[in-house]
């Protein structure tokens, strides 16, 4: 209901505003069917631009650290409240009552304006004319109109004489006023609290006499004496609402357009208002949509072939930075999705790196051929002084950025598959002794599909050592609290048993960013317990916790759910 009514006050305000420059720029110019139709298009427009939102998707990227972080594990303490089911406000309610009873008086009026045309029509005696049009002659003294392919006029109009008021109700039937005011009439039963819909339905009107009055003295009819004879005529009766009446608009506007001069085919192009105002209105209604994008160190399908660690040699980090500025490079393939980086190693050895499958429509970073976020780089440079930044720019504008850097010592060389269906990656590093037997540069990195267990042989670290807290929703745990505040139903048993009660979770918010590890640590009862239980589980995905070192990590939360009652429902 709510949205309903936002609804029919966008358009009230775009209808109010349209007509407003309308009476401000055209309604004193001469070309009537052209008004005619900037009144239709822009009455109509009005509904149709609150419909038309334009999105503006923004991406945030949550960074996350390379492959080859340590990991380690915090623990923090967190807080929220559970806030029961709002029910929703009566002053909706009360206004869509309201709406509905003036639209629906709006159309039983229409109704029994046209049922009073069809007795009109019924009743009196019919002669079909050689336009095709059918003329209804009455005995009741009243004011002839059209309405669709019928003209009436009374008996008294019929024998004295009618050709000008013919010619008018012909024309009023060639232009097909008659669907303007009913298409005008269902928006008046929309828009029947605004006042500009009333005043553009009487200047609609006004514009088919000034159409009808033209086409009656382009006919040939004396300008005086078709005047003389709507002064005679204005006296009569006004007619039905949904018909064109010959004496519907003011005498005076009429006669005064009849004398006005023509206006300049230049003066229609003050009808370009509407451009400027269509557009404020989208920009005025246009929404952004966050989406946070969680990075993990590498993609879910991937396989890293080789992983070679050398000794950091200060006499060999000068000769690594210079050998990196002078012959490190990448080469994309973007037709196949190919990136290669070559780059050298702190021994002076050439490392290669190639990874297939990676689809290249946003930024990609790597460092030491190893897969890394913006985040991670920043860090890796702000590190090493001596590192060398590799980038290229592909056809799209993106960019590919490799990171050579000393302190980062360990090297991932071969290729990386990301079109391969690995969900999870293990990487073991060979024992040293294997290393100090083949040599470093045959130190290899095994690669298995093994799911290992949740924070097997990890040492947590105490909430004070955890140099940034994890993130939710752009804030911190109090945007979560919201969350659950926004999201938690209070189970019917609990609340009609008065059921109250703190239940308190235990969560790890892991390196991705996913809450793992649910435990309850304080029961209430089974509900309660399902329920602060599934409110959680179905958190989005957090911005991961770092250590000091700026390593992600994954955090521990204890998190009390409390369910209360409202005080009415305590009574």
């Amino acid at each position: 209901m709510t949205e309903f009514l936002i609804y029919q006050g966008k358009a009230a305000i775009a209808l109010a505003v349209f007509y407003m420059f309308y009476r401000l720029l055209l309604s004193k110019e001469t070309f009537h069917r052209f008004n005619r139709i900037v009144l239709l298009g822009t009455a109509a427009l009005s509904f149709v631009l609150p419909l038309c939102v334009i999105t503006l998707k923004e991406v945030v990227v949550v960074p996350a650290m390379t492959a080859s972080s340590e990991t380690f594990t915090g623990e923090v303490a967190g807080t929220a409240a559970m806030v029961p089911e709002v029910s929703e406000p009566i002053w909706p309610v009360i206004l869509c009552s309201l709406f509905a009873l003036g639209a629906l008086a709006v159309l039983i009026h229409v109704v029994i304006s046209i049922i009073g045309i069809r007795r009109m029509i019924c009743s009196g005696s019919r002669q079909a004319l050689e336009s095709g049009e059918i003329l209804i002659i009455t005995e009741t003294d009243t004011a002839p109109f059209s309405w669709m392919k019928y003209i009436v006029i009374s008996r008294e109009d019929y024998e004295s004489g009618y050709s000008q008021i013919l010619t008018h109700e012909k024309a009023h039937i060639a232009l097909r006023h008659s669907w303007d005011i009913l298409f005008v009439d269902m928006i008046t039963a929309l828009q029947w609290f605004n006042p500009a819909i009333w005043m553009l339905k009487a200047d609609l009107r006004a514009l088919h006499e000034f159409e009808a009055d033209d086409a009656v003295l382009r006919s040939g009819a004396n300008i005086k004496e078709y005047q003389y004879l709507l002064i005679r005529k204005a006296v009569s009766k006004s007619g039905y609402s949904v018909a064109n009446s010959f004496n519907h608009s003011t005498l005076k506007a009429r006669i005064t357009m009849m004398l006005n001069k023509k206006s300049s085919r230049m003066s229609a192009w003050k009808a370009l208002y509407v451009i400027p105002l269509v557009g404020i209105s989208l920009a005025a209604t246009a929404e952004t949509k966050v989406d946070y994008q969680y990075e993990d160190q590498t993609p879910d399908n991937t396989e890293l072939v080789e992983k070679y660690s050398t000794p950091v040699d200060k006499d060999t980090k000068k000769s690594f930075k210079e050998k990196n500025l002078k012959n490190g490079r990448i080469t994309v393939d973007e037709e196949n999705d190919v990136v290669t980086i070559i780059y050298y190693g702190l021994d002076g050895k050439e490392r290669k790196s190639q990874i297939t499958g990676l689809p290249l429509g946003k930024e990609s970073y790597f460092i030491n051929g190893s897969f890394a976020t913006k985040g991670a780089a920043d860090i890796a440079l702000e590190k090493d002084p001596d590192a060398v930044l590799l980038s290229t720019s592909l056809k799209n504008g993106n960019k590919v950025r490799a990171i050579i850097s000393a302190d980062y010592g360990k090297f991932v060389t071969g290729t990386i598959d990301c079109s391969k269906p690995i969900n999870t990656l293990v990487i073991k590093e060979a024992e040293e002794k294997a290393l100090q037997e083949y040599g470093t540069d045959k130190g290899v990195i095994v690669i298995t599909t093994d799911q290992p267990k949740k924070n097997e042989g990890k040492k947590a670290i105490p909430f004070q050592q955890v140099a940034q807290k994890p993130g939710f929703n752009g804030g911190d745990a109090n945007e979560f609290s919201k969350y659950v505040a926004q999201n938690v139903v209070y189970p019917e048993s609990c609340r009609q048993s008065k059921i109250e009660g703190r239940v308190t979770l235990e969560f790890t918010v892991t390196e991705t960013g996913k809450v793992a590890d649910i435990k309850i640590l304080r029961s209430v009862n089974d509900d309660l317990d399902r329920e602060a239980v599934r409110v959680v589980a179905q958190s989005p995905l957090w911005t991961p916790g770092r250590d000091e070192n700026g390593e992600v990590v994954p955090v521990k939360y204890t998190f009390p759910v409390i369910f209360k009652l409202p005080d009415s429902e305590n009574k």
